[in-house]
């Protein structure tokens, strides 16, 4: 008789056991979840969010808190590089800009800009005017 309660109550035992520490963990691991979850919707385009830690444990908060720490390292990495391209677009495009217009009065010394680009093709072997005295020696 005592055989068939343990073989019966043991199972159920087992089975309550594994639902209870089921439930347990999913309550525990919520806030982690919740952080998760946050971390997730963070991206290059808005790295200024930060994590909201709200009720979680010291060693949940503790890492919230480096997490922010390391967007917030992430952010400034970002906004210098950000400002490095912007810089380094003008500081590039004036030289670009004064060469391309130096090339073109070389290229082109009796015209102020190049042939029209749309009928550029078909005069190109009739319309020799254009070019400088060197290009018809070539």
């Amino acid at each position: 008789m005592v055989r068939r309660v343990i073989f019966l109550a043991l199972p159920l035992l087992l089975g309550l056991a594994g639902i209870g520490g089921y439930l347990l963990a999913t309550h525990s691991l919520a806030p982690l979840n919740w952080m998760a979850a946050q971390a997730r919707e963070i991206t290059g385009s808005n790295l200024s969010r930060r994590l909201e830690i709200g009720r979680a444990a010291e060693e949940l908060t503790l890492l919230a808190a480096s997490f922010n720490e390391l967007l917030a390292r992430l952010d400034e990495s970002f906004e210098a590089m950000r400002r490095f391209v912007a810089d380094a677009s003008h500081e590039l495009r004036t030289p670009i800009a004064r060469d391309s217009r130096r090339s073109r009065r070389w290229l082109f010394p009796t015209t102020a800009a190049p042939p029209n680009t749309a009928n550029r093709w078909p005069s190109f072997w009739t319309n020799r005017a254009a070019f400088p005295a060197w290009w018809t020696i070539c």
